[in-house]
């Protein structure tokens, strides 16, 4: 299955859940941390929310780069006061834009060839 797509002049949003040992959804403990961060930064960064978006343990947007990349992973660690963590990761494709600017490139120069005459003038030389 193809890697999500962002582009390098986009930003999605991200939210990383959890569930307990029961399949309930997870809460934050007191000293709980989660992290989130990109392999490559130049090419998405991670910027979290101060305060996680209602229903997850963190959430925040990411951000595409100035450098374009297959295979950026996403890491979101959940680190106990006990020492204890849960791992999570996802890999993205940050890719081009849409074009914004143009430029015409020129080759060089070179002598013209007689172009042929028009088909009025062969017609009238019969």
């Amino acid at each position: 299955m193809a890697n999500p797509q962002i582009g390098d002049t986009q930003q999605a949003p991200y939210s990383v859940t959890g569930l307990d040992a029961d399949g309930q959804p997870a809460q934050l403990e007191p000293g709980d941390v989660v992290t989130v961060t990109s392999s490559a930064p130049a090419s998405l960064s991670v910027v979290p929310d101060a305060t996680p978006a209602p229903g997850s343990l963190a959430s925040g947007q990411l951000v595409g780069g100035t450098t374009l990349a297959v295979g950026v992973t996403i890491t979101a660690v959940i680190t106990h006061t006990d020492g204890t963590s849960a791992t999570a990761t996802d890999t993205i494709d940050v890719v081009s834009g849409e074009a914004a600017t143009l430029a015409i490139g020129l080759g060089a120069p070179v002598s013209q060839t007689q172009p042929p005459a028009p088909a009025s003038a062969r017609q009238a030389g019969r």
